[in-house]
């Protein structure tokens, strides 16, 4: 006969079966049983050279039984036990295998159970043999494949030389597999499982030689990511696959830009705080250490908001910061000088959403962020209404990603990383009094250059794919005015515009040493606002300014900020 199929409750024959055969050929149906609904049994020998396909169901072959398949496949939930045959379960023999297919491509992940093979298995060549005769195993991925699969289980021994395997199907998900599950506790059996996958080698399918120099596989799928075969430090019996080479237009290159987004949010958040430092943080501490002599005064901020980043994908953050510390105030030679030490800290939550190329599957991912530190910050008030300003910070920030966009077996990608942040600003300013309104009405026109800076770190990911996250800048250019208009002595309204220009804001990032897409913030967002300051009277010790703020541009979204302060 040609092919063999077998499929659950049935067998299926194509071809010609032989009757009188030979002696060794698989001659009558009598060397064929069904000891279950599920489960075909082959006890005598066969000479047979065809096709085998394993549909579902289990193929069995004991005693005397011997199976020669010119090619192999298993698709979802198929076993070949041949552990109970004598040809291929003793130490040192195995059912000898030229062209092995596991699944089909098409299908869906949900409904895949790994093939199982029960006995031992040898997929050899001889290391002389041009490609196209070379043993091969191809592994069809089915449609959703998550990252860290397992494809094949053997209870027994698989050994694997002067072969090439092979990657089709959906690789779009994938950046580690479990190529082989050597399942048995015998002890003979993974002595033979463990190493073996050591001396496989390489058939070089650019060029079709075989490359006798190297030690390891390399596999590239069929969108062109690369990965290395492995024995699994933990158990060494397994042979995994890891991605160690994706190339730019692949989509396991595109989706894992996610990783690297969510540090966006990250520095978004940073640089929010560093906002509210240059903006009612500053103005806190001139109240409170303001008028003549020396003045001691505590001076406080918080603000909170909610904003969308365009970072190539969409970034949302919503944080709330706030801002505490004691200033000094006294006269200068050259002006009223403000200087203070404060703490600050933040905390927020922000969701990433990354949409690819056609037919890649987009990724939406979540965390949650904190940072805390301190710092310093200082204003000198020249003649005629120049002004001088600048701030220095350091701390710590932390933040978390998930996506279950981005599986690992049954468990969605997730990290931790905790780093330290820096950050400075320095800025000129001037405040004109407008003409007319009895010295009322101001100006205050300004100019600010603000750099923030986000250490690197590595971490891992399911323990399977190691994470490089490099160093990240943010420089701000800021420049604008505000108007301010006095109703008395103690209330005064304000409202103002500025633009704002990041000229870095890109996050690189490596997977395995290899670079991903990075995200970036690069670009211009203009800013308005408006608020209300109450100032202390005899009948009200309060200073208290309210303030909005909207946002448009690379940023876009709005942020309300309030200073209180009781004074005696």
């Amino acid at each position: 006969m040609t092919g063999v199929s077998w499929t659950r409750k049935a067998c299926r024959f194509s071809g010609r079966l032989l009757r009188n055969a030979s002696p060794g050929h698989l001659s009558n149906y009598a060397s064929l049983s069904t000891d279950d609904a599920d489960t075909l049994t082959l006890t005598a020998t066969s000479a047979y050279e065809g096709i085998v396909s394993l549909e579902s169901g289990t193929l069995k072959v004991t005693g005397e039984g011997t199976i020669n398949p010119t090619k192999l496949t298993m698709l979802s939930g198929t076993t070949l036990d041949i552990s109970g045959a004598t040809a291929y379960a003793e130490t040192g023999t195995a059912l000898a295998l030229n062209n092995l297919v596991i699944g089909r491509t098409g299908t869906a992940y949900s409904a895949w159970t790994a093939p199982h093979i029960a006995g031992n298995v040898d997929i050899s060549g001889t290391g002389h043999n041009p490609l196209a005769d070379a043993p091969a195993i191809t592994y069809n991925l089915p449609s959703g494949t998550a990252s860290g699969a397992t494809l094949l289980t053997v209870d027994g021994s698989m050994k694997i030389s002067n072969a090439v395997i092979k990657l089709a199907g959906d690789t779009r998900n994938i950046s580690s597999l479990r190529l082989v599950d050597v399942l048995s506790s015998k002890d003979a059996a993974k002595a033979a499982a463990a190493g073996e996958y050591e001396k496989a080698e390489k058939y070089a399918s650019n060029t079709g030689t075989y490359d006798t120099g190297t030690m390891t596989l390399v596999l590239e799928s069929d969108t062109g990511e690369q990965y290395e075969l492995q024995i699994d430090p933990e158990d060494p019996n397994d042979l995994l696959a890891v991605l160690t080479s994706i190339r730019a237009d692949g989509p396991t290159y595109e989706r894992m830009k996610a990783y690297a987004e969510s540090r966006i949010a990250g520095m978004a958040m940073i640089n929010q705080g560093q906002d509210l430092i240059i903006d009612k943080g500053m103005a806190s501490a001139i109240a409170a250490t303001g008028g003549l002599g020396m003045r001691v005064g505590a001076f406080g901020a918080v603000n909170a908001g909610k904003s969308k980043y365009k970072s190539g994908s969409t970034v949302d953050v919503e944080s709330q910061t706030l801002l505490a510390g004691i200033g000094v105030g006294g006269d200068t030679v050259m002006g009223r000088l403000a200087a203070g030490l404060f703490f600050e800290a933040g905390q927020g939550k922000y969701e990433t959403k990354n949409d690819f190329s056609d037919g890649v599957l987009p990724v939406k991912g979540k965390g949650n962020m904190l940072f805390y530190g301190g710092g310093a910050l200082a204003r000198l008030d020249a003649e005629a209404g120049l002004y001088f300003e600048g701030s220095g910070r350091a701390g710590r920030v932390r933040q978390d990603f998930n996506s279950s966009d981005i599986m690992y077996g049954a468990e969605k990608a997730k990290y931790e990383v905790e780093t330290y942040y820096f950050g400075a600003h320095g800025g000129v300013g001037y405040v004109f009094m407008l003409p007319g309104t009895g010295g009322k009405g101001t100006l205050d026109l300004s100019g600010k250059i603000l750099w923030s800076h986000l250490d690197a770190a590595d971490v891992r990911i399911k323990d399977t794919d190691l994470l490089r996250i490099q160093e990240m800048d943010s420089v701000r250019v800021r420049a604008g005015g505000r108007l301010a208009f006095a109703f008395g002595d103690h209330v005064m309204a304000y409202a103002g515009g500025h633009w704002e220009r990041e000229f870095e804001g890109a996050q690189k990032a490596k997977i395995n040493d290899t670079p991903l897409d990075k995200p970036t913030i690069k670009g211009d967002t203009w800013i308005g606002e408006a608020g209300i300051t109450l100032k202390p009277s005899e009948t009200t010790p309060f200073y208290l300014d309210v303030g909005a703020q909207a946002f448009e541009g690379v940023r876009t979204g709005y942020q309300g900020s309030v200073q209180a302060r009781l004074e005696y």
